[in-house]
């Protein structure tokens, strides 16, 4: 229940004890990338009864795209690194790609933690010159989940990115594990996960 300042502030905070002193945490939120940003191991709870349990990234996936609707779909959540001001917005480097941040987000250091929704993502399997969107990251696809009515298509950038797409996608563009592909990520989409 806080606003998002000081929410970030407190984040930043227990994300700096926790590595410095090492201490066993419980965290409790249904914030997903808080989650992911500040948990090596997740209980899934529903209902009151814990329904998963694991390391953060397998356990909350497998949660949020398996039939756990609650959740809508995965939280993308990166590091952005090495950010400098130019010409009036933010420019760092996700895994060493290029990625530009969007005007308007509060950011301070050289690095920042953003989020967006696996459905805010754009797949193709090469890089498209001439489009607006700015933030194209190349990777390989690692995993592919076909449930009915939805496809999510995982892929490693240097980092874990989700992107939802339809089952006719994955066969028009041969989205197969190793396959190639570039996501197309809009700068508006992107939010601060700080």
């Amino acid at each position: 229940a806080l606003d998002e300042r000081l929410k970030d502030r407190v984040l930043g905070y227990l994300e700096r004890v926790v590595e410095e002193y090492h201490l066993p945490t419980l965290f409790v939120s249904h914030d997903q990338a808080d989650v992911r940003r500040l948990s090596d191991h997740v209980v899934v709870v529903e209902g009151g009864r814990a329904v998963a349990s694991g390391p953060t990234q397998d356990t909350l996936d497998q949660a949020v795209i398996r039939g756990r609707e609650a959740y809508g779909g995965p939280i993308n959540l990166l590091r952005v690194d090495g950010l400098t001001q130019v010409n009036g917005h933010w420019e760092g480097h996700v895994s060493g790609q290029h990625f530009r941040l969007p005007n308007n987000l509060p950011v301070t250091g050289t690095s920042h933690h953003i989020r967006f929704s696996s459905s805010e993502v754009v797949l193709c399997k090469d890089p498209v010159p001439g489009l607006s969107v700015r933030n194209q990251l190349q990777g390989r696809v690692r995993e592919v989940v076909e449930l009915p009515g939805r496809a999510f298509v995982g892929v490693d950038v240097g980092q874990f990115c989700w992107i939802e797409v339809t089952r006719e996608v994955i066969k028009e563009l041969n989205l197969e594990v190793g396959a190639e592909a570039t996501c197309l990520i809009k700068s508006s989409a992107v939010h601060s996960a700080q």
